[in-house]
């Protein structure tokens, strides 16, 4: 009789073990769910962009590297760009890291058959915003004393492995180090077809890129304060183009589309 007793405690307790068990696992599985739907993904759009700063360019005596950096407003935890370069100005070196960006995992490699340079990195800790992460080395062909806006084309740039928007700062422009995303600025008519009115708080420059991440204009559109009216070139086609627009230490953006004319 104690055998039996004693046989059926310890069934008793198996099976209210395995109850505690199903519902443990149950509690874990809703939490796990919990968790995992909680997660929040950075959305990369128009207001994060990979910048080419040309104004910060050091010169050597036939060498010239400049920084590739971000702005955004989200947390970037990788950073990946590729570019082609004019090979009649410019040799490729290297691409160095800068101290930001000096914790990265970080690999480049120069495609020699078209002259594209191709950057990839990540980390598991988010990058500071708005700082060199990146230097880009090239040699100075002779004959070649700076570097130009489109010395450089086929820009691309990936945040978190998304695309973003690219962006290269001319020589001699206020460098992006520390903007501020909070520039508003209105376009009107939107679509349009031959040209548009580009309303703004301040005095600045425009870029407008198209869906190939090209600079649409050789360089920069000087803006006033207030209304002003930018004539589209002859060769804009239909489609989507990307405003960028700089004021001092102040980036702004919007998207304008193009119809047939």
């Amino acid at each position: 009789m104690i055998n039996k007793n004693i046989s059926f405690s310890i069934l008793c307790f198996i099976l209210l073990s395995l109850q505690g068990l199903s519902i443990d696992l149950h509690e874990a599985k809703h939490y796990s769910t919990l968790d995992l739907t909680e997660i929040q993904t950075p959305a990369i759009d128009s207001l994060d962009t990979v910048i080419f700063d040309l104004s910060q360019a050091v010169y050597g005596s036939n060498t010239v590297y400049f920084p590739v950096y971000f702005s955004s407003d989200d947390l970037i935890y990788a950073l990946d760009f590729a570019l082609r370069y004019v090979d009649s100005r410019l040799v490729y070196d290297t691409i160095t890291l800068a101290p930001a960006g000096s914790g990265l995992l970080a690999y480049s490699f120069l495609n020699p058959a078209d002259s594209t340079v191709r950057f990839t990195s990540s980390q598991f800790v988010a990058l500071p915003n708005r700082q060199p992460i990146a230097f880009v080395h090239f040699e100075l062909i002779p004959g070649t004393t700076s570097l130009d806006t489109t010395d450089f084309y086929n820009l691309r740039g990936l945040l978190n492995g998304d695309p973003c928007t690219e962006l290269v700062i001319p020589p001699g422009v206020t460098s992006l180090n520390e903007p501020v995303l909070s520039v508003d600025i209105k376009v009107f008519p939107n679509p349009t077809t031959q040209s548009f009115s580009l309303c703004v708080d301040e005095p600045g420059l425009l870029w407008i890129i198209g869906s190939n991440a090209n600079e649409l204009f050789s360089t920069p559109v000087s803006v006033n304060r207030g209304e002003n009216r930018i004539t589209l070139p002859a060769n804009c086609a239909p489609g989507t183009y990307l405003l960028k627009f700089l004021a001092g230490k102040r980036l702004g953006s919007a998207y304008l589309l193009v119809g047939d004319k």
